[in-house]
């Protein structure tokens, strides 16, 4: 009967920490904002805002998949 408790103890924090860990960054709000080069200087103005959660995260698995070691 001890063990039981321990055992159903144990799966429920393990339910508890599964389902927190579960809810990622697809929940939140996600922005791109790009922005252009005005001149020579180090000025910059905003040329386009993104704040569709699909594109945020498809723009994001485009650069997670990136081997950057060989771009120069």
């Amino acid at each position: 009967m001890k063990f039981r408790r321990i055992f159903l103890g144990h799966i429920t924090i393990f339910l508890i920490i599964v389902t927190g860990c579960s809810n990622g960054i697809d929940n939140e709000a996600q922005v791109i904002e790009v922005q252009n080069r005005v001149g020579n200087e180090n000025e910059f103005e905003d040329f386009r805002r993104n704040t569709d959660n699909k594109k945020v995260q498809k723009v994001k698995e485009v650069l997670h998949k990136t081997d950057w070691k060989t771009l120069k």
